[in-house]
C-alpha cells in the first residue's frame, strides 16, 4: 500500500471537507449545499442529473447483460453512494478503496440506511486493486472513476480480470478528455457567458469579455479546465495519480483481456456547468434540465463531444 498513501491521503482529506461542510454520501439524502461553488453536488437536482444518470445506465448494463442477485465489486468506490444504490437494487456488493476515510464515510451512511426492502449485501474494505482477488470472485467490476487515477493501468486492469468469473463483466464510466475539443469549450463558454450576461453566473470573471482576443483566450482556459477537472487557477487536482490515463490507455489495456460488447458516450459539459449557476432554485432545476437535454441531444447527434464514456466488456476474447 506503501505506493497509494499520497493518493489515499488526498482523498481522506477531500472527503472530510466535504462531509465537514455537509455532504452526505447517500444519493437519496442528499440536500442542497453551498459548499460546492460549481460541482453537480450543489443541489440534488443537479446530482440526479448527472450522476443519476451514470446509476442509471449502470442498472441498464447490469440488467441487458448480467443477472439479478450478482455479486459486483465497486472498486474504487469513494464514499460508496454506488455501492448501496447497488446493494438497495438486490446485487451482492463489495466495495473497496485506498482511502479509509472514505469507508468509514460508506460503512456509516450503509449503518443510517433505511431502504431495506429487497436489499442485497454490502460490505467495505480499505485496499488498492492488489488486494480485491482475496475478496472475489466476482460476476462484475463497476469501475466508475477508478482507472484514470492509475499510472499502471495494465496492472490493474489484468488483476480486475483475475478476479472475475469466467464470463464475467466489467463495467465503467471513465474520461476521454483528449477527444473533447476547442468547438466544445466555445459552446460550453457561449453558454456561461449568456449566464453570466443574465446574473446567473457564480462570479463575475466573465463580465467584461469584449473582443475577439479575450473570448479566445477564455475558449483555451475551458479547454483546459475540462481537461484537468478543475479551474485553472487551482491548485493540483483530486489527488497525485489524478488523470494518469485517458480513454486510449484504457481501452487498450481493457482490449488485452476483454472482448467490449459495447461503449457509450456521456455527457459533455454540464458536469461543471450546472453547479455554477445562481438564482431562483426552481428555474434554476428548470434551465438545469434543459441544458442536460441539449447536452444529451448534441452528443447523441455527434454535434459535441462527451468529455466520459461508458462501455461494458465480457472477461476473455470473442474468439
Amino acid at each position: 500500500m506503501d505506493e497509494f498513501k499520497e493518493e489515499a491521503r488526498a482523498f481522506d482529506s477531500r472527503i472530510n471537507e466535504r462531509v465537514e461542510h455537509g455532504f452526505i454520501p447517500d444519493l437519496r439524502r442528499l440536500e442542497p449545499n453551498d459548499y460546492f461553488y460549481k460541482s453537480f453536488w450543489r443541489h440534488p437536482h443537479y446530482a440526479d442529473i448527472y450522476v443519476g444518470t451514470m446509476f442509471r445506465n449502470y442498472l441498464d448494463f447490469l440488467s441487458e447483460f448480467s443477472f439479478e442477485n450478482a455479486r459486483i465489486l465497486d472498486i474504487g468506490c469513494g464514499a460508496g453512494y454506488f455501492g448501496l444504490e447497488l446493494a438497495r437494487n438486490g446485487y451482492n456488493v463489495v466495495g473497496i478503496d485506498i482511502s479509509k476515510e472514505n469507508i468509514d464515510k460508506a460503512n456509516q451512511a450503509l449503518a443510517e440506511n433505511t431502504y431495506g426492502d429487497g436489499f442485497g449485501s454490502l460490505e467495505y474494505h480499505v485496499g488498492s486493486y492488489q488486494d480485491i482477488e482475496s475478496l472475489g470472485p466476482f460476476d462484475v467490476i463497476l469501475s466508475s472513476g477508478f482507472m484514470h487515477h492509475i499510472p499502471n493501468i495494465t496492472e490493474a486492469v489484468q488483476f480486475m480480470c483475475d478476479s472475475l468469473k469466467n464470463k464475467g463483466l466489467l463495467i465503467w464510466h471513465e474520461p476521454q478528455h483528449a477527444d473533447w475539443t476547442e468547438f466544445d469549450a466555445a459552446f460550453a463558454l457561449t453558454i456561461r457567458l449568456l449566464l453570466s450576461k443574465m446574473g446567473l453566473w457564480h462570479d463575475d470573471s466573465l463580465q467584461g469579455i469584449d473582443n475577439n482576443e479575450k473570448i479566445m483566450s477564455m475558449t483555451s482556459g475551458i479547454k483546459e479546465e475540462y481537461k484537468l477537472e478543475r479551474d485553472i487557477d487551482e491548485k493540483g487536482g483530486q489527488s497525485p495519480n489524478d488523470l494518469s490515463c485517458d480513454k486510449k490507455q484504457i481501452m487498450a489495456a481493457i482490449n488485452d483481456n476483454f472482448y467490449v460488447l459495447l461503449t457509450k458516450p456521456s455527457f459533455s459539459y454540464i458536469y461543471r456547468m450546472m453547479g455554477g449557476m445562481r438564482g431562483d432554485q426552481k428555474k434554476l432545476n428548470e434551465m438545469a434540465s434543459l441544458l442536460a437535454l441539449i447536452d444529451e441531444t448534441y452528443v447523441e447527434n455527434n454535434v459535441l463531444h462527451a468529455n466520459y464514456f461508458y462501455g461494458v466488456a465480457r472477461k476473455g476474447h470473442s474468439s
